[in-house]
């Protein structure tokens, strides 16, 4: 299974504070270690450093596109619209998002079992490995000097 895309996300802290950090991208969900952020196409923006307070227009191939989000608000965070906040987060949403992190979880889980062969199917084979290799380990010791002695040596 491939690994999830990083992607930038600029956070918006309660303390007024600004965080930049690479999150992880699971189904257009952005997922922190302790919450997780709804990503939409309305939410991405592009960021660029000026230097010299401003006066020095940064170089074009240097612009990053990050997500905007708020702590502890997993709706997105429109900058450029008229207004920032989206539609209520409802309940319903909540539920939603929870169901669909569950769903993913349980077949991660289950593709994991099936693929990898577990621990007793393992010892058991390394088990018969070895005991086919003593049994050909006695069959030449007892066999070959009885084959010998039948031959007239």
């Amino acid at each position: 299974m491939p690994k999830n895309p990083k992607v930038a996300v600029l956070k918006f802290n309660k303390n007024l504070s600004i965080n930049w950090n690479n999150l992880e991208l699971q189904h257009s969900i952005l997922v922190d270690d302790e919450t997780g952020y709804q990503a939409s196409t309305e939410t991405f923006i592009e960021v660029a450093k000026y230097r010299f307070f401003g006066f020095l227009k940064p170089n074009l191939e240097k612009i990053k596109g990050c997500f905007i989000v708020r702590q502890d608000a997993p709706d997105p965070l429109k900058i450029n619209k008229d207004n920032i906040f989206d539609k209520e987060f409802s309940a319903s949403d909540l539920i939603y998002y929870e169901d669909e992190f569950l769903s993913r979880s349980m077949s991660q889980v289950e593709e994991k079992h099936t693929t990898e062969p577990d621990y007793l199917q393992k010892s058991l084979v390394r088990i018969l490995l070895i005991e086919s290799i003593a049994v050909a380990v006695l069959v030449i010791a007892v066999g070959v000097p009885k084959i010998l002695s039948n031959l007239g040596a």
